[in-house]
């Protein structure tokens, strides 16, 4: 089984008006395979206001 190295780096936030907005990278050493995997992710958070 490979184990994680758990490095994040956010790379851009920002808010607009009800929501935030970030990209981050995730990197992945596999162990077993030596080989170091980058997943990149962007998430958008927003508030959703019922009444």
């Amino acid at each position: 089984m490979a184990e994680e190295a758990g490095t994040v780096s956010e790379e851009a936030s920002g808010k607009e008006n009800d929501s935030v907005s970030v990209s981050l990278a995730v990197k992945y050493l596999d162990e077993d395979t030596k080989m170091i995997q980058i997943f990149q992710y962007d998430l958008v958070l927003t508030k959703e206001i019922t009444g």
